[in-house]
């Protein structure tokens, strides 16, 4: 019988008992609870309760008192069927949210259930409460922060970092649903979390569960382990945890995850968990410290020496990392980066996952050891890797790192091993632990790929820089290259012995069946961004996907309408006639799947020169949404050349490469080009650009316009990768002159009367990733 369905009997068999013993005498003692009326923040509970909050009752909280404070041990709280602790109207920014919903703190054996909470920076926070119970709990829109990424365009202020938790900056910078903290023996079941940032978070947590949870639809982490090992996270949906990414745009992800493991955690068990659509589904890294990199910052801080790095710093980080973690039955589908990355940690078991169609790898293992992937499936991952990470298993300086008895289909690369040889993590403490004491170095050594099934692979394996690979009884069908091996690797073909089955646990704790229960959502197109993180499909709405230069359009999506959209023009303010833009809505057959929008189109091409704003309001049987916007029409005369000068060093070469005949000068009417990695002869400006074939780097932009603007005051924003200069009326407005990642600038312009304003744009591209975009629009405190 297989190991699943053997788990799933004597799981079932072990809570039947759990429900006659524990549950039901719990229940009846639940009936005899006295009841509390909550009104106001800082109620603070010494005995078991049945807490009522009156429909509407707001109990906001600050970061110093929180709406109920928990002041005794071994309590049972519960809420009152209905009762809602809320911090804020549902109409606040999340955020804008503060405080904390509940606190224990000190307290041991306390059982909160039946809970919902909305409208906090943190929902629940318990510190130093072992024996904590928290069973069906409901947090709905909790703290998140507003992301400035759009569909065309990443912002890297959206990034998050976890790398740094020593003093709550998880829970401080990002909130979260349930944050523990100096733990052990937690029980976290039934706890579901919408429409916020982070879900459940362990901060030096120990022999504790967490199970049959559902975080999911999040825009940070599903669940978080800081320091904290020993515990088993099973059966939980920790689905859509994501940001940075637009589909077939860019797939970044930002450090969003559905599992996140950090700094240590070890002897952890994940059991068929099911985190798909996430950033990473699951991001282990070993931390900071475990690298000695905090003590290089101190000795950097101090202005004292790295080198040579000591003794008492380099033995402690032997095999410092997040080890002897199982994942086991998981589903890491869909991620936007990779399934799993397990990186600078050892002995960690990865065993029956499902990797299908990941963005850049099913796992990647930067120098990680002795670790046993077997029984995993990769299919189809790998379609949007980048420089060296592709495909189904990427390990940079791994070691004795076992891959056995997998099965692969159709990925961008089957097994990819390699070593960057002057890698700066030589220099830290634990590459000074871990290096080959003749090298100095930490190789990319002694990895076993045996017994595996590719099939319609480009390569099966691919070796650089790595030495001691055991290739052998493989099967290989529709791979065009078995072995790719480059000089400084070697590849041994002996049979190996097989290996021995692992131990697994008896038992699981939970009941529900997450892996494969979002199958309808198969595949990364599935993930739609909101400007508060991922959409959950279960209400319509509507954004700006991307503003087209040829025509000057204005393109919107509607996701989630039922019926047809209807889009009536309106005034803008107080003011004036309905908006004289074109408007086409376009046709969404019935049968389209949940991901495809209901585009609507707002067109000024026709008008002429001139500043178009629009207001419109859209209507269908669940929808009701104003939308407004500005579009100007302006004669751009827009010249796009390669430059051979550095715009950086000898700014008037580069202002000569403009005249030079390899440059073309074409009319638009509006300066919003989403470049990429494209370049300009490829996004379609101009019939004269595309023929130019101007390639992705080392290009120049320069725009002049005259544009009538009436008085007041005008907002002149533009998003730049790399430098940007507008000059108006001969007076630098907006000057970034530098090489930089997409970043947003915005200049004031004030007219006391009506005023042609003479217009000139300069934009460099350098290398990589590209953006211009112009928008000239009424200021956010003009009518």
């Amino acid at each position: 019988m297989h190991w699943a369905s053997i788990l799933s009997r004597m799981t079932i068999a072990r809570h039947c008992i759990f429900a006659i013993l524990i549950v039901a005498p719990l229940a009846r003692a639940a009936d005899q609870l006295p009841e509390v009326v909550l009104t106001s923040p800082g109620m603070r509970l010494d005995h078991s309760c049945r807490v009522v909050i009156p429909p509407g009752t707001f109990v906001a909280a600050t970061d110093g008192a929180p709406a109920i404070v928990i002041a005794a041990d071994n309590l049972i709280i519960e809420f009152a069927p209905g009762s809602v602790l809320r911090g804020a109207p549902d109409d606040r920014p999340l955020d804008q949210l503060v405080g904390t919903g509940i606190i224990v703190e000190g307290r041991h054996g306390v059982t909160l259930r039946n809970l919902t909470v909305s409208g906090y920076h943190c929902a629940i926070h318990a510190t130093r409460a072992d024996d904590l119970a928290i069973d069906h709990c409901r947090v709905e829109s909790n703290f998140s922060q507003r992301l400035k990424s759009n569909p065309q365009v990443e912002d890297y202020a959206d990034w998050l970092w976890p790398h740094h938790n020593e003093s709550n900056q998880w829970l401080t910078s990002y909130g979260a649903a349930i944050y523990l903290e100096d733990s052990s023996r937690a029980t976290i079941h039934n706890v579901s979390v919408r429409r916020s940032q982070n879900g459940i978070l362990l901060d030096e947590v120990a022999d504790s569960r967490v199970y049959d949870c559902d975080c999911s639809f999040l825009s940070g982490w599903g669940i978080g382990l800081w320091k904290s090992s020993r515990n088993t996270i099973a059966r939980n949906a920790l689905d859509f945890c994501i940001r940075g990414y637009s589909h077939n745009v860019y797939n970044r992800g930002q450090d969003s995850n559905g599992l996140m493991v950090f700094e240590q955690s070890s002897s952890n068990i994940f059991a068929e968990n099911s985190a798909t659509h996430c950033g990473d589904a699951f991001f282990s890294f070993a931390g900071r410290d475990a690298l000695g990199e905090t003590w290089i910052d101190a000795q950097k801080a101090a202005k004292l020496p790295t080198e040579p790095v000591p003794e008492s710093e380099i033995t402690p980080r032997v095999l410092a990392g997040c080890n002897d973690n199982l994942l086991l039955g998981n589903d890491f589908s869909f991620a936007a980066i990779h399934g799993i990355e397990m990186t600078f940690s050892a002995r960690n078991r990865f065993i029956n996952n499902i990797f299908f169609g990941d963005g850049v790898c099913g796992i990647w293992g930067g120098f990680s050891s002795s670790t046993l992937i077997t029984g995993n499936t990769f299919t189809a991952c790998g379609q949007a890797g980048y420089a060296a990470q592709r495909g189904a298993i990427n390990i940079e300086h791994g070691r004795d790192n076992r891959i056995v008895g997998n099965t692969f289909r159709r990925n961008a690369i089957g097994v990819r091993l390699w070593a960057n040889l002057d890698s700066p993590h030589f220099k830290t403490p634990w590459g000074r632990a871990n290096a080959d004491p003749a090298t100095r170095t930490v190789p990319s050594t002694r990895t076993t790929i045996d017994r595996n099934s590719f099939t319609g692979e480009p390569t099966a394996l691919q070796v650089r820089n790595s030495t001691a690979i055991n290739f052998s009884a493989n099967s290989c069908t529709r791979v065009r290259q078995e072995i790719d091996v480059e000089k400084g690797a070697t590849v041994d073909l002996a049979q190996v012995p097989p290996i021995d089955q692992p131990a697994l646990p008896a038992t699981l704790p939970g009941t529900t069946r997450p892996v494969g229960a979002r199958d309808q959502y198969r595949g990364r197109e599935f993930i739609v961004m909101t400007e508060w993180g991922p959409w959950d499909f279960s209400y319509p709405f509507v954004r700006l996907h991307h503003r087209e230069a040829v025509t000057n359009t204005d393109v919107f999506e509607v996701f989630g309408a039922t019926g047809p959209i209807t889009v009536t023009p309106e005034k803008w303010g107080s003011a004036g006639d309905p908006t004289p833009c074109r408007i086409v809505v376009a046709e969404r057959p019935d049968s389209a799947p949940l991901h495809v929008s209901t585009d609507i189109r707002v067109e000024a091409s026709d008008l002429g020169p001139g500043v178009w704003p629009y207001a419109l309001h859209l209507t269908a049987p669940n929808l009701d949404h104003h939308i407004r916007g500005v579009l100007v029409n302006a004669d751009w005369s827009l010249t796009c050349f390669p430059w051979t000068h550095d715009p950086l060093t000898d700014l008037a070469g580069w202002r000569a490469d403009s005249k030079l005949p390899a440059a073309i000068t074409v009319p638009v009417r509006a300066i919003a080009f989403p470049l990429g990695y494209r370049g300009p002869s490829k996004i379609g400006i101009a019939p004269a650009i595309d023929a130019a074939n101007i390639g992705a780097n080392h290009y120049g932009i320069i725009a002049r316009t005259t544009l009538n603007l009436a008085p007041g005051r005008w907002a002149l924003r533009t998003v730049t990768d790399d430098g940007i200069r507008v000059i108006v009326d001969g007076t630098p407005v907006i000057e970034r002159w530098d090489i930089h990642v997409p970043t947003p600038d915005l200049a004031i312009l004030t007219f006391d009367q009506p005023h042609a304003a003479e217009i000139v744009v300069e934009y460099f591209q350098n290398e990589g990733h590209a953006e211009l975009s112009i928008i000239i629009e009424p200021a956010p405190d003009a009518p």
